[in-house]
């Protein structure tokens, strides 16, 4: 997780560099997700999500990122920041042995 916060105070940094304006937002959320999960997942017959399978041997953590810019000049760059920031964030938890390999991208993004 500090890693995770790292590199989103990184792109927050990029980010207040090229705004104009300084309006814009970002925020980093982190959720347990046991073991109890996978196993209640089983119970009832399976989960949307499939995440029972990564669930049955560890604790996971799940980050939730999001960078708004309200800046159309920006808005390219700020997703670029973002996917950045995913790309980092996956190449470092896959470097400890930590990566589960699930993304789920919220509906929101626009490309």
């Amino acid at each position: 997780m500090a890693k995770s916060v790292q590199l989103h105070e990184a792109a927050v940094e990029k980010i207040k560099a090229v705004s104009k304006t300084g309006h814009f937002s970002a925020f980093c959320l982190f959720q347990a997700m046991p073991v109890f999960y996978g196993k209640l997942s089983d119970t009832n017959g399976g989960s949307s999500l499939d995440l029972e399978q990564h669930l049955k041997d560890w604790v996971a953590i799940s980050m939730l990122f999001s960078i708004n810019v309200s800046e159309p000049e920006i808005v390219d760059y700020g997703l670029e920041v973002a996917h950045q920031y995913l790309k980092d964030g996956d190449d470092f938890t896959k470097s400890v042995g930590g990566c589960i390999d699930w993304t789920y991208l919220n509906y929101a993004d626009q490309k």
